[in-house]
């Protein structure tokens, strides 16, 4: 998030805000990056709605933990961690992750797919939207 030169500037303002920013951004790509994806935040639940969306599942790391050992544990635990795909540019992270078998995209390159996935899915809106033309009969005009 803090790459996102979009969310930046949000950041210091309102955190919530810019996390729910990137969780509609995401999921506005699509299944460009997987059929679900899951998003774990530094910290307590965040404040107010806008944490769900189609296809992205939000969790906080809670307080005492952090996001990077809530994933570090994800992995560890799981019986497929060569299924998941885990998107950070920390040292630490990548070495921890890819050891269990998982898949790293940096930071820089998933805001690359991100944007072009905004941009397929806006071109199919797009070719996909058809508008009806009403025409009222001159009678009905005051």
């Amino acid at each position: 998030m803090h790459r996102d030169p979009t969310l930046t500037h949000l950041i210091q303002d309102n955190l919530s805000l810019a996390r729910q920013r990137m969780v509609r951004d995401i999921a506005a790509a699509g299944n460009a990056f997987a059929d679900t994806i899951t998003i774990v935040f530094d910290g307590k639940t965040g404040t107010g709605d806008g944490f769900e969306d189609a296809g992205v599942v939000v969790l906080f790391s809670g307080p005492g933990h952090s996001a990077d050992s809530v994933i570090e544990c994800m992995i560890s635990q799981s019986s497929t961690a060569t299924e998941f795909t885990v998107v950070t540019s920390d040292r630490a992270i990548i070495n921890i992750v890819t050891a269990a078998g998982a898949t790293i995209i940096s930071c820089d390159r998933f805001l690359e797919y991100r944007e072009e996935g905004v941009q397929k899915a806006r071109r199919k809106i797009r070719t996909s939207v058809s508008y009806t033309h009403l025409t009222l009969p001159t009678s009905d005009l005051v």
